[in-house]
């Protein structure tokens, strides 16, 4: 039985490379973006109050490997702008009962307060997930254009029919 030449040009696979990488690619902007989205509102929307570390604490921990390391813990109390008062613990490098800490707390959830570290409270990890994702995919992209300027095919893409 023989089969008509060009068939197999026109059915193609669909793990071409081009279309599963323009997936990944606008599956990853769409998360990525509403992410971005979630981090501004949230930056705009919160609260910011003075709080006061009230109690140091230094714990031992042992890590992944087994090996011990002291944790400093931070209970830093402070006052929602309806005027409650709520507590947090947090890990912190050095403080003292008595220090000042600024407090970002969203203003439907008082109690759900964190220590401000500034912009970079919600926004690093926003950045960095960017940043991986776009090397990622630009170094997919890369390697899938390269192979295909090395195998001499059309700029269009593997996907296309050449006649």
């Amino acid at each position: 039985m023989r089969m008509n030449d060009s068939s197999p040009k026109e059915i193609r696979s669909a793990d071409d490379g081009g279309g599963v990488l323009r997936a990944i690619g606008w599956l990853g902007v769409v998360f990525l973006g509403i992410w971005t989205l979630w981090c501004a509102a949230y930056h705009a929307c919160s609260i910011v109050t003075p709080g006061e570390v009230v109690a140091v604490r230094q714990v031992v921990e042992r890590g992944h490997r087994g090996r011990p390391y002291t944790a400093t813990y931070i209970k830093v109390s402070y006052r929602d702008h309806a005027g409650g008062r709520h507590e947090i613990e947090e890990t912190a490098w050095h403080a003292q009962p008595g220090d000042a800490r600024m407090i970002r707390y969203p203003s439907f959830q008082p109690s759900n307060g964190r220590i401000d570290e500034g912009v970079w409270l919600i926004w690093k990890p926003c950045l960095f997930a960017w940043l991986i994702f776009g090397g990622i995919l630009g170094a997919a992209a890369y390697v899938r254009f390269s192979i295909q300027e090395l195998k001499g095919e059309p700029e269009g893409g593997s996907g296309q029919t050449v006649r």
